[in-house]
This record gives C-alpha cells, sequence and structure tokens, in this order.
C-alpha cells in the first residue's frame, strides 16, 4: 500500500486536482486518474472533500494563490463531500500542536455533515474541537485571511488589518467558534 501511495503521488507530480472524464482508470482497482496531458489528477471521491478543506486553508492561512477555478472546484467539493470522523480527529491533533483549527474543518462540522469514516482511530466529538470561549464580551476583528482575530484593547494589529479581510464578532466567544483563533501578539 505504501508503494502504490509514492507511485501515485510521483505520477500526480505537481498537477492540478480536478475531475477527468471517462471510466478507464490506470491504477486499476484504486479511484485515482492522472491526465498528463492536461496535467490534471483526479483524487477518489472520498478524499475530495478533506482535500479541499486543506488546499483551502493553505491558500487563505499562508496567502497562497489559487486559480478561480481551482478555488471554485474546493468550494463545491467541500460543500459536496462532509466532513469525516478521522478528518475531526486529525484536526483535533494537529491543533493540538499549532494552537488553532482549520475553520474550514469546523464549519463544515458545525452544520452536522460529519459522516462516519471506516479508519477512523477513535471517535471524536465536534465539541473537542473547540477552545472554551472566553467569557469577557469586548468587539474583535478576525482577519478573514489569517484566521486569526485581534481585540481593540491588547492587540496592536487591530487597526492594520485591511479592510477587505476584517471579520467583526460580536465578542471572542463568537470568533473561536467561526473557527478563528487569537493573534500571538496581543496582550
Amino acid at each position: 500500500m505504501i508503494l502504490l501511495g509514492r507511485s501515485l503521488n510521483a505520477v500526480r507530480s505537481n498537477y492540478k486536482w480536478g475531475l477527468i472524464p471517462g471510466e478507464a482508470r490506470e491504477f486499476g482497482r484504486c479511484d485515482f486518474e492522472v491526465d498528463r496531458a492536461q496535467r490534471v489528477a483526479e483524487p477518489p471521491e472520498s478524499a475530495r472533500g478533506m482535500i479541499a478543506r486543506i488546499k483551502l486553508y493553505f491558500a487563505d492561512r499562508y496567502n497562497i494563490r489559487l486559480s478561480s477555478q481551482q478555488r471554485q472546484l474546493f468550494q463545491s467539493w467541500n460543500a459536496i463531500h462532509p466532513v469525516t470522523d478521522w478528518e475531526l480527529e486529525r484536526d483535533r491533533r494537529i491543533a493540538k500542536y499549532q494552537g488553532w483549527h482549520n475553520p474550514y474543518v469546523l464549519e463544515r462540522a458545525r452544520l452536522g455533515t460529519v459522516s462516519p469514516s471506516n479508519n477512523v482511530p477513535q471517535s471524536t466529538d465536534v465539541q473537542a474541537h473547540q477552545t472554551a470561549p472566553p467569557t469577557d464580551t469586548e468587539v474583535v476583528r478576525g482577519n478573514r485571511r489569517s484566521g486569526v482575530y485581534h481585540l481593540a484593547s491588547g492587540c496592536p494589529s487591530y487597526h492594520s488589518i485591511s479592510n477587505a479581510n476584517i471579520v467583526e464578532f460580536d465578542n471572542e466567544s463568537n470568533a473561536i467558534e467561526a473557527g478563528f483563533r487569537k493573534a500571538g501578539n496581543c496582550r
């Protein structure tokens, strides 16, 4: 299985993700296809949602440009394919070390679109993915590109967020529920 995974990744190269018409599958029973002429790779249907949420998160978090076609494809896959229990667990494990979650995963989970997965290492609960909300009620500004929120008092970057990226919340609890994390330079 590891050898197959390595060969799939080598064949996929840095091709963009997409859908390839036709039923023939180069990799036999593995539901994966590559069109070398078009430089497109089609992942299995079971992986499309997770790929979309990862790619959208990376694009927003690390300011990576996606073509409008790729962004539209990933938004579609995100909407169509529910979050799996394993994806929630994976997000929880990553957030434990990073200090923040993938907001695309949490948003889909909050919509009640979690579907069971056969390869879940342990059962998860959406609530386990949320940081305990602060009790104070202060107007906060989120930065939609970075997924970070800033307080009016104590956060030096509060007024330096680009207007196009500002998302306002009534309090920290709402920002956290939306998948944002507190800026590291806040007092």
